[in-house]
């Protein structure tokens, strides 16, 4: 299988410097494009025609989100991932609307990157802020899982967190509620989606795009 041909879009030298180091080491992956400013962005895609393109938030002169409707004006192929300083689901929202396939933030490990580039690469929509609960919360707004089986938001952000491995007593303190309201939660989650052990909480909320993807 060819590697994943990535384009970096960053303002920062240095931060572009590390990413293709990090890129290029993995079998999977290579860097065949960057830049600096999103000007004459879309045409460098055209050109180059990378699977992903790893996207900057905020640039000089900006325009990262109108290049990220251009592309999908255009029906580009190429998915975008933000990588971005910005922790806020306002943000992340407004990526996801206007066509981003992945938001992460720049405090991401290595690891986890990784990961959230071969997800978006296997067409799922991956969120990863520095808060478990405003993830959670993101996920449920822009509606991506359970919308099909009746799931409330509130379900949807317990269900996110419990898929996480959180504890009962966990996700009440992120969530501020009480662990018995969590357990009740818990309880109409597993009638409506039929789940039954934490191992199907957690393959749920992961085949519904609501987590990374799962260690093999």
């Amino acid at each position: 299988m060819s590697p994943l041909r990535l384009m970096l879009i960053d303002d920062h030298v240095v931060v572009r410097a590390g990413l293709k180091a990090l890129f290029d080491r993995q079998h999977d992956m290579s860097v065949v494009a960057e830049a600096g400013t999103t000007a004459n962005a879309a045409a460098a895609v055209e050109e180059f025609r990378p699977d992903i393109l790893v996207l900057d938030l905020t640039l000089p002169g900006g325009g990262s989100l109108d290049l990220v409707r251009a592309l999908r004006a255009r029906e580009s192929p190429t998915r975008v991932l933000v990588l971005t300083m910005h922790d806020d689901p306002a943000y992340t929202r407004s990526a996801l609307m206007a066509g981003a396939a992945g938001y992460v933030v720049k405090t991401v490990g290595e690891q986890d990157l990784l990961d959230a580039v071969r997800a978006v690469a296997r067409g799922r929509v991956l969120i990863d802020l520095d808060d478990a609960a405003k993830t959670a919360g993101v996920y449920a707004q822009i509606g991506r899982p359970g919308s099909a089986t009746g799931l409330s938001e509130r379900e949807l952000e317990v269900l996110a967190l419990l898929g996480r491995g959180h504890s009962n007593q966990e996700v009440a303190e992120k969530l501020d509620i009480s662990p018995k309201t969590v357990a009740t939660y818990k309880a109409r989650i597993a009638e409506k989606v039929g789940l039954k052990t934490t191992a199907d909480f957690v393959r749920y909320a992961s085949d519904n795009g609501m987590l990374g993807p799962l260690p093999e």
